[in-house]
């Protein structure tokens, strides 16, 4: 057949991937290949050029590890190509009664065997809108490269990946940022970088101040093409130039006033300048968080070691999670203490969640200070007991708020969602959004809409009334009008309920994507295990919106609390 096909038209490659030995194929190949063996295969390569001719399935939150699958590609010439799959989901757009739009898959015409929702898997939704996963693609294999060679002089290179072409239609535009201000921008018109060759870059800083700053270079294609019009961005690169150097100045407001401690049986209430915060002494949680007379609290919160699974987790879901009933853990109180002193109380719970019957959980502390200024903070911690060897897909903490906050302001990554092995299309910055936006609405519901490396979150209304969460390390945040329990349990878009409240989520570690859908499960630097943690942040309602959240956020909170109550993580 090789021979025939040469016959009819000599010019055109032949590939056959069960020829794993290449003995009648001009390129060998492997499909789904994990990246540690694909960087093998390139350390001892064959004589054939190779291909990875399906790779990083794009079905649902995803593909993950991207980055890492295009490193091994450019240091190996003998790696020639790759293939995601795949380009579109093939979702059949349906109407409910109710005129809500979603997307049919098998089983929904009563059709069985069937492969359920596996016609999913594009990196464009079925109404052709690109996805997340595609914004990553494009950032990930973009042809024009930046690499930093010495920030403090503004000395970097510029890298042309491209064949044939050089870079005269590229422009780059830099610009300086430092916490939501520009302090300095620079254009660069390219010229004379050959193709796969580099150019050195020279960029003229400012002079920067005591805030963090970072150095943005967008890259941008001049003329208009038959997919784009002039001045289409072909990529986007962050430089780190100084972290935040100032002084850290202790929040002390003057409208502190003494708190009171109402105590009874069941239930404690703390009491101060314009708020109340109640806590049951059943669950040792807050129940109430009243502030102006306005609700801030809705839901108890809680330590949360579970997500509402994504397809790429669906192996592990089935093959760890379920088995072992990570999705219904349960907490049990087990001690609750108040101590009050001058100007704070202290609210201590220990509790305990574990799976039902099985003999593994974690023994979670929470120390809750309620100072007279307002500002409450939180420090979390869990020491393991039992066996469960086993990756989770999460650390971290979750509380209901009232629905009215859905103004989104926040200092981290963004705009879009972003985790640990999907984050190269976003970068560091002041990102304003709402709770609405920021959910990215699978066909098939499962967990989205997380932004990394948060410094802090504020969640406010129309009046700028709300909550500031300021962590002590940068933390995973993200925001739902709707529960966890019901993305779980959804298997259409249009089966979602949307809440009165919203759903804030403040994890401290978030398993990465992978593409285990079919294909590669996470890699080892982004995985999250059942082990010790410990970490904290501030809660602080707010009025005046973002302004007043963004000058509040560069004050030191809590201090010597956390310090006190948080310990290093030393069994990661």
């Amino acid at each position: 057949m090789y021979h025939a096909a040469k016959a009819l038209d000599d010019t055109r490659l032949v590939h056959y991937e069960e020829d794993r030995d290449a003995e009648v194929v001009d390129i060998i190949s492997t499909m789904y290949t994990r990246v540690p063996l694909m960087n093998e295969f390139g350390e001892y390569p064959h004589p054939k050029p190779r291909i990875i001719c399906e790779y990083a399935h794009a079905m649902g939150n995803g593909p993950g590890g991207l980055t890492e699958y295009q490193n091994v590609f450019y240091k190996h010439d003998c790696i020639q190509g790759h293939y995601v799959w795949e380009w579109c989901d093939h979702g059949i757009q349906a109407q409910d009664d109710n005129g809500n739009v979603w997307y049919k898959f098998g089983g929904d015409y009563g059709d069985y065997p069937n492969n359920y929702n596996f016609c999913l898997d594009g990196l464009i939704y079925s109404d052709q809108t690109p996805g997340p996963g595609l914004k990553e693609y494009k950032q990930v294999i973009a042809p024009v490269k930046i690499h930093a060679l010495d920030l403090t002089r503004g000395e970097l290179k510029v890298e042309n990946k491209l064949w044939f072409t050089t870079l005269d239609d590229y422009t780059l535009h830099a610009e300086v940022r430092a916490e939501g201000e520009t302090l300095a921008t620079q254009q660069i018109k390219l010229r004379d970088v050959a193709p796969n060759s580099e150019a050195p870059l020279q960029i003229t800083l400012p002079q920067l101040d005591a805030r963090e700053a970072f150095l943005n270079i967008t890259v941008t294609k001049d003329s208009r093409t038959r997919y784009s019009e002039a001045g289409h961005s072909i990529a986007t690169y962050q430089f780190p130039l100084k972290e935040n150097t100032a002084q850290p100045v202790p929040f002390a407001p003057n409208n502190a006033r003494p708190l009171t401690l109402e105590d009874d049986r069941l239930s404690c209430t703390v009491r101060g300048y314009n708020f109340a915060i109640t806590f049951s002494k059943m669950s040792g949680k807050p129940t109430s968080w009243q502030v102006n007379g306005e609700s801030l609290l809705t839901r108890e919160p809680k330590i949360n070691f579970f997500k509402p699974m994504i397809d790429n987790h669906k192996q592990e879901y089935e093959g760890l999670w379920q088995p072992n009933h990570l999705q219904i853990m349960q907490e049990h109180l087990r001690d609750f203490a108040v101590e009050q002193s001058d100007g704070e109380v202290l609210i201590i719970s220990r509790t305990v969640i574990a799976p039902p019957v099985f003999d593994f959980g974690m023994r979670c502390t929470y120390i809750w200070r309620i100072a007279a200024d307002g500002q409450v903070n939180v420090a979390l911690s869990g020491e393991r007991y039992g066996d469960y060897p086993h990756i989770i897909p999460c650390i971290g903490f979750t509380m209901g708020i009232n629905g009215e906050y859905d103004q989104v302001a926040y200092y981290g990554r963004g705009p879009g969602e972003n985790y640990a092995d999907s984050q190269q299309a976003n970068i560091i910055d002041i990102w304003r959004s709402t709770v609405d936006a920021m959910f990215e609405n699978y066909p098939f519901p499962q967990n989205n809409g997380n932004r990394q490396h948060v410094r802090w979150t504020a969640l406010t209304n129309r009046h700028g009334n709300g909550l500031l969460v300021v962590p002590q390390r940068p933390i995973n945040f993200s925001a739902w009008h709707y529960t966890q329990e019901n993305i779980h349990a959804a298997q259409h878009c249009n089966e979602l309920q949307r809440s009165d409240d919203i759903t804030l989520n403040l994890d401290h570690q978030l398993l990465g994507l992978g593409s285990n859908s079919w294909g590669s499960e996470v890699l080892d630097s982004w995985r999250v295990w059942f082990r010790d943690f410990s970490y904290g942040f501030t809660l602080l309602p707010v009025s005046g919106g973002e302004a007043t959240a963004q000058s509040l956020a560069s004050y030191e909170f809590g201090a010597g609390f956390f310090s006190t109550n948080l310990h290093s993580e030393n069994k990661q």
